[in-house]
């Protein structure tokens, strides 16, 4: 079902480089990171009907992109979470320079605007981790790092339960 998928984060992209009022820098990482996953998709795309036999030419197979194509995959996955890393840290930067502005403030008003932004710092930390644990099973794939099993089984591991727990609120 990810033939579709890539749909979304094209149009995600183009709302986004719409967008006038969000900061520079948010903009600039989102839009790396929606760039990255849109790529991916249409590449695992392709790897899933070359996994199923649909590249079965002499030309297809000495084709470089269907060759590579699990290469091409993580390296535009790493893309994509390099952008999501990025675009968190500068979510944290903006969400705590806020929360000192706003702890200044002594108001009633101001103290649940304080405990919203904590709550999407939160939210951006665990975002961040799943993003970095992602980015090793993709540096690995890439072959930037060489990675055991075992730590990249387990960077998965977690980041599957993450996002367990995160479709089961």
């Amino acid at each position: 079902m990810t033939f579709l998928k890539t749909l979304t984060h094209w149009k995600s992209l183009l709302i986004n480089l719409d967008d006038q009022l969000k900061d520079s820098k948010l903009k600039l990482f989102e839009g790396v990171k929606q760039f990255g996953f849109a790529i991916y998709f249409i590449l695992d795309s392709v790897q899933w009907f070359k996994q199923l036999g649909f590249f079965q030419g002499k030309k297809a197979r000495n084709s470089r992109l269907v060759a590579n194509i699990d290469i091409y995959c993580y390296r535009f996955w790493l893309l994509a979470l390099v952008g999501a890393i990025l675009h968190n840290l500068r979510q944290l930067q903006i969400s705590q320079s806020r929360c000192k502005e706003l702890e200044s403030q002594d108001i009633q008003e101001v103290n649940t605007r304080v405990i919203e932004e904590e709550e999407q710092i939160v939210k951006t930390k665990k975002d961040l981790a799943k993003n970095l644990l992602d980015s090793i099973i993709a540096m690995n794939g890439c072959h930037v790092i060489t990675a055991s099993d075992g730590v990249v089984g387990i960077s998965g591991l977690i980041t599957s339960i993450m996002g367990l727990k995160q479709l089961w609120k």
